[in-house]
Formats: structure tokens, C-alpha cells, sequence
């Protein structure tokens, strides 16, 4: 196989080669893009990177993906922290429809670690405090990731763990809007309970509960709940933090329409508690912590600030204070917004990025609309960049 790569690409990155054999020049693949060890052209000594290959995210006729392309690169140049991944540069072709994106070199993520390493305690605490400490940076730019698990979870050479992966991110402030969330997030098995009973208006607590069923899972090797369907993962939820079925009071508080109430109380069959899955394999300590995250009810869950100061942490809790996050501005979150808009708003945080702006540029949308020309009947614009 050859790095079939644009000019853009070629003339700043050459791909290279960890092993003497083909295709060692790809650190991963799937439907939707591939990841490539590469470096930057003419400097030897700089470290290496990976670059990332989205297939197919610059289409006008797939306004969903466009979106998730844009809030990435939106969300990685704003929300800078030592557990979220770096975001170096990103390359818009002038021809094709996928888009590049380059990031700090990790080792592998952790859902590989998981699979092929035993973490003992000291392990699980450092890798769960760093994405604790990720988390609460990025809920305190008002964002929530809603896709925490393994695989979105990367570790570096140093052991260092870094949220990855932002194209589900949306602002807290939105649950409380007209326009409600989507329900369908996250994979299955890290999905909180309040949306596998078809919440739409939720918050941050998403996320802790994912964090959770993370810890355990380097605990016990495997994840914690993994139901075939939503039915049999609410009856795994619910005897891991019930051990018995809810009364209907109880359902009432958790779930948002009535039928869905009556469902959670008589889901069957009833999964193991958490203490019989996991009182073998974690301290004492790390099961109060998982107790703090895996509520069923979102706001008696803990904070991820709340979870940096839990006992388990007390020896990694950094002595200076940790960076304030400032709001991120995504200026297409809810509204309905033409594709073409979209893909200006993703050219322009592109621009931003390269010029080294945080904070102090964020875009306006007024600024889109001002500066954008539809240029209808056209499903891919990179020839329209090119002539720009």
C-alpha cells in the first residue's frame, strides 16, 4: 500500500516507518478514516505525529457529518489542556472531500491497553485522575463530550491519558433550549441511564457515568455492563446500582415520559451489584468512587470536580491550581444551518488554528454570513478552495 496523499499533505508531511514491513506506517484504520505516523518536511528533529484521514467529512450532502467535523476542530483549538489531545494543524485539499487532521503522537489508546495489559491500582488511579482532570476542564468551558469510552481515551508515552474524539461535544446550556438534544450517544455500554429511556434534556452527568463504567473496565479487564440492546442493558444497570428492581416512585424521578417509567420497572432480567463484580478486583476506595459516579439518578452523581477531590487522588492532586476553563465558542451548535455555512465555519476555524488563535478570536456568525456566497449545485466544494 502507498500513502496515497495530496500535494498539501506531501509537501509538509513524509510518513514513516516504525517496522520493515508493509503498511507500518499505519497506526489505524476504519470505515471512517485511517491514522498515519508521519513527521514534518525538513525538520528531522521535530517529534513525530500522527496524521488523521477523514474519509469523505467535507460533503455538502451530509450536514451531520460536516457538523461533527466542524465542532472537533472548533472544540481542539479553544480547549487546550494537557488531558485533551493536541491538535497541531489541519489540511483542507484543494481537491477530494477528506480532511486531514494532525495530533500528538500517543502510544495507543486505552481500550487496546485494556485488552492487552493488566492495570494494577496505581495505574488505574493515574489514568482515571487524567481523564477526570479532562473532563472538568472541558465541563468547565460549559461542553460535555458525550462519547467517553476506551477508545476515545489515548495514552502516551508517559503513561499520560487524553481525551480524544470531540465530534458529539455540545454545550451544557442547550438542555435547557427548545430544541432538545439527540438521545442516541455514546456507544451502548457507556451510555448513561437517563438516555437509554429516551432523555433528551441532560447535562454533564452524562459523562460521569461514562467515566465510571471506564474505571471499572480497567479493573476488571472487560466492560462493566454490556447488554445486547437498550432492555437488557437497563436490567444490568439496574441491579448493578439497585440489586433489585426500582420501585415506581423511584422510576418516576429517573425517567422523563411515563411508558418509559413502567419499562424501567419491570426490565428483566436484573444484572450482578457493583460490589459482586467488582469487590474481587478493586480497593475499597476506587468502589466509593465508582458508587459516587454510577447513579441512576444524574444529580446524585458526582461532579468531575467532586472526583478530583476524592480520596482515591490524594497523592496525584496537582499542587498548582488547575487551568480555568473558558466558555468555547461553537457558533453552529443547534440552529439549522445550510451545509455550505458549515463548511465556512469548518475553512475559518481552520484558519484560526494555523494563525495560533485561542480564545481571544472566536468566530461570530455574523462574521459567516457577511463573508459566505452559496455556490449552489455542487455536492463536494473542494474545487471551489481551490480558486479562492
Amino acid at each position: 500500500m502507498t500513502c496515497d496523499f495530496p500535494i498539501e499533505i506531501s509537501e509538509k508531511y513524509a510518513v514513516r516507518m516504525f517496522l520493515e514491513e508493509p503498511e507500518a506506517h499505519l497506526l489505524g484504520a476504519g470505515a471512517y478514516g485511517e491514522v498515519f505516523l508521519v513527521r514534518r518536511v525538513g525538520r528531522a528533529e521535530e517529534s513525530t505525529l500522527a496524521l488523521k484521514r477523514c474519509f469523505d467529512c467535507l460533503v455538502l450532502d451530509d450536514p451531520a457529518t460536516l457538523k461533527r467535523t466542524y465542532r472537533e476542530i472548533a472544540v481542539l483549538r479553544q480547549a487546550r489542556h494537557t488531558n485533551i489531545v493536541a491538535l497541531k494543524d489541519v489540511v483542507l485539499p484543494k481537491t477530494g472531500c477528506d480532511l486531514y487532521l494532525v495530533f500528538e503522537l500517543a502510544s495507543q489508546d486505552l481500550e487496546r491497553a485494556i485488552r492487552y495489559n493488566l492495570f494494577d491500582e496505581i495505574s488505574r488511579r493515574r489514568v482515571s485522575y487524567d481523564v477526570a482532570s479532562g473532563l472538568n476542564f472541558l465541563h468547565l468551558c460549559g461542553l460535555m463530550h458525550r462519547d467517553v469510552k476506551p477508545s476515545n481515551i489515548l495514552l502516551d508515552d508517559s503513561g499520560r491519558a487524553k481525551l480524544c474524539d470531540f465530534g458529539f461535544v455540545r454545550y451544557v446550556s442547550c438542555a435547557s433550549s427548545a430544541k432538545a438534544f439527540t438521545e442516541y450517544v455514546g456507544m451502548r455500554w457507556y451510555r448513561a441511564p437517563e438516555l437509554l429511556l429516551g432523555s433528551t434534556s441532560y447535562n454533564q452527568n452524562i459523562d460521569v457515568w461514562s467515566f465510571g463504567c471506564v474505571v471499572a473496565e480497567m479493573a476488571l479487564g472487560r466492560p462493566l455492563i454490556s447488554g445486547m440492546d437498550a432492555e437488557e442493558q437497563l436490567g444490568l444497570i439496574v441491579g448493578l446500582c439497585l440489586g433489585r428492581r426500582p420501585t415506581r416512585s423511584e422510576a418516576d424521578i429517573l425517567c422523563i415520559q411515563p411508558d418509559h417509567a413502567l419499562c424501567f420497572v419491570r426490565t428483566s432480567p436484573l444484572g450482578p451489584s457493583l460490589e459482586k463484580k467488582l469487590s474481587s478486583v478493586a480497593s475499597s476506595q476506587e468502589l466509593e468512587l465508582l458508587r459516587s459516579c454510577l447513579k441512576l439518578s444524574p444529580a446524585e452523581r458526582s461532579s468531575a470536580a467532586e472526583i478530583l477531590q476524592n480520596p482515591l487522588y490524594t497523592d496525584l492532586q496537582e499542587a498548582e491550581t488547575a487551568p480555568a476553563g473558558e466558555p468555547v465558542r461553537l457558533i453552529i451548535d443547534e440552529q439549522d444551518t445550510p451545509p455550505e455555512l458549515i463548511l465556512k465555519a469548518i475553512e475559518d476555524e481552520v484558519q484560526l488554528l494555523n494563525q495560533g488563535t485561542g480564545h481571544c478570536q472566536a468566530l461570530r456568525h455574523s462574521d459567516i454570513l457577511l463573508c459566505f456566497v452559496v455556490l449552489p449545485g455542487k455536492t463536494c466544494p473542494a474545487q471551489e478552495r481551490s480558486g479562492a
